[in-house]
């Protein structure tokens, strides 16, 4: 499989999460979306002693959760992002 964007990864909407305005370029005009990205070049850890990956979340953090197929997909473009050959190593 290959991806057309490797470095992001954009789930549904929901109408739980909140609908933005994204500001086009002219001549186009803005629009109002509910898609998010997860961009993989802007990602870091989060160190904080209330998430524990063994526990319940804390309340009023997670309002969503994504399904299994979209878990795995987003697995699955992480693995192939990471996981590639950089281009500096490329001769």
């Amino acid at each position: 499989m290959s991806y057309a964007f490797v470095d992001c990864f954009i789930y549904e909407r929901h109408d739980l999460l909140e609908t933005y305005t994204l500001d086009l370029k002219p001549p186009a005009k803005a629009i109002t979306i509910g898609y998010y990205m997860v961009d993989f070049k802007d990602i870091f850890r989060v160190n904080c002693a209330k998430i524990n990956r063994n526990a319940k979340a804390p309340d009023g953090m997670k309002i969503l959760q994504l399904d299994v197929l979209t878990r795995q997909s987003l697995r699955n473009k992480l693995a192939s992002y990471f996981g590639r050959e950089p281009e500096e190593d490329r001769l």
